[in-house]
């Protein structure tokens, strides 16, 4: 019995720490935004000669229920890390060490989102105008009624080729995320039910399982 309640000890202690773990990458990530976010409002005033006053921190959670596919942080060991990109320290980047973990490929594509009967670039201000959109527009229209209209998703755009070529292309369109109407992410699983349902492939996936160390 006192093997067990040790046990437990441990196991409750784990996951306390991790608790704020989490909260911490939260903060991050809040602050990274407000960051950005106050950056884009003073480069806009010194473009039009004013002085740019301080923003304080937001006070309220960043609604994700609407809007553009957030951020992704960097790890603490990417290999290549831009002045304006978000990096977790290493004791971060340990959340995803001993938990079911899905690593998927970051296909050469635009982001795309399809929400609400519109196709979305990176920003969400109004509907894609660009040509190399009509093909996922087409592809939108013949499966609308598939989906969900409350949910967004989220898929990398392939008709125009970046630096990468592809020739083996399944569609133009590679699903890697799905957001309802309340904000909430789906689960991998999920997302891979959605895509079937769609008739469209997901990000490959690299891995999928735990890992256990960060080193790994």
């Amino acid at each position: 019995i006192a093997s067990l309640e040790a046990a437990q000890g441990e196991e409750d202690s784990e996951k306390a720490e991790r608790a704020k773990l989490l909260e911490r990458m939260k903060e991050v990530l809040r602050r990274s935004r407000s960051r950005s976010g106050s950056k884009g409002r003073t480069d806009a005033k010194r473009r039009t000669g004013e002085t740019a006053t301080p923003q304080a921190e937001p006070e309220s959670e960043i609604n994700l229920s609407e809007g553009k596919f957030p951020s992704i942080p960097h790890l603490s060991f990417s290999p290549e890390v831009h002045s304006d990109d978000i990096q977790l320290n290493e004791e971060l980047s340990g959340l995803f060490v001993g938990v079911p973990v899905v690593v998927t490929e970051k296909v050469d594509g635009g982001n795309c989102c399809l929400h609400h009967g519109n196709v979305y670039a990176r920003t969400h201000k109004h509907p894609a105008k660009q040509p190399w959109f009509s093909p996922i527009k087409s592809m939108y229209s013949a499966i609308g009624h598939l989906m969900d209209s409350s949910c967004a998703y989220f898929g990398e755009n392939l008709v125009m080729q970046h630096s990468i070529p592809y020739n083996r292309l399944r569609s133009f369109f590679y699903l890697f995320s799905v957001r309802d109407r309340k904000g909430h992410w789906k689960s991998w699983d999920e997302v891979e039910l959605i895509a079937e349902t769609m008739e469209v492939p997901t990000t490959p996936v690299v891995f999928k399982g735990q890992l256990s160390s960060s080193a790994e």
